[in-house]
């Protein structure tokens, strides 16, 4: 100001508080957890992981055929998950021991009888028990088919995955379930019944029931996906088996 009481002084762009800009919103174009596309602007979770965007956060959610925990983990995949695979291999094993203890001590179902007399080494029957080799190859023999079995199981499931565009899961949680159905199924053996073709009938198709609910409990499946599991394992095994016999007659 000077003497005769006018300001001089020039106004400065700094003299007033600058006004603050809008900031855009600016929204991902993928999931900062897990680098999944987000393809709408509005989306709050991420569908794959489960990861909140405003929370910054992963959400215990499902979504389609995957489960994941506030660590991000999946707890299920598709047709397996790592949470069961112990428990069922322990499961495994126990039946296997189970059923090779009842073919030592030579459980009569399990072995062919005439007038309750076992076969000997020509295959006439003439003996009053099983002879230890035969024992220990029956033992070997179920093992054996155990594991075709639930190697099938397992295919079949990854198979209907790979058709059905689903997930598998773990690969240990999908052998694990494969072997244990397989080993539950074995226990239909050990049940006695004493006419043959009943016995065959009953093996049969209470072995396809049992797998087929054995299948929905182990691989928590419907219905349809277990009949559909159960068909594609049978053919495979069938496969498996005719093919076998093929090279075991050529060679």
């Amino acid at each position: 100001m000077n003497d005769k009481g006018v300001d001089n002084h020039e106004e400065s762009p700094f003299d007033h508080e600058a006004e603050p800009l809008p900031l855009e919103k600016v929204e991902p174009e993928a999931c900062p957890n897990c680098g999944t596309d987000l393809p709408g602007d509005t989306d709050l979770v991420c569908m794959e992981c489960g990861y909140n965007l405003k929370d910054n956060r992963v959400e215990k959610t499902r979504v389609g055929q995957t489960e994941v925990d506030e660590e991000g983990e999946d707890v299920r995949e598709g047709f397996a998950s790592r949470s069961w695979t112990r428990t069922l291999l322990v499961i495994s094993a126990v039946i296997a021991g189970v059923m090779v203890v009842c073919y030592m001590i030579g459980l009569m179902q399990l072995f062919d009888t005439q007038d309750g007399l076992f076969r000997n080494s020509e295959g006439a029957f003439k003996l009053d028990a099983p002879t230890v080799m035969n024992r220990l190859i029956s033992s070997a023999k179920s093992l054996v088919l155990s594991g075709m079995i639930g190697g099938c199981v397992s295919g079949g499931a990854a198979m209907y995955a790979m058709l059905t565009d689903r997930r598998v899961g773990d690969v240990g949680g999908l052998i694990a379930r494969g072997l244990a159905t397989a080993m539950l199924i074995g226990l239909l053996r050990l049940i006695p019944i004493p006419f043959a073709f009943v016995y065959d009938l009953v093996y049969i198709l209470g072995g396809a029931m049992l797998a087929g609910l054995v299948i929905m409990i182990l691989f928590r499946t419907t219905i349809r996906d277990a009949g559909v599991i159960l068909g594609i394992s049978a053919i495979s095994l069938i496969i498996l088996v005719l093919g076998s016999r093929v090279i075991m007659w050529v060679t």
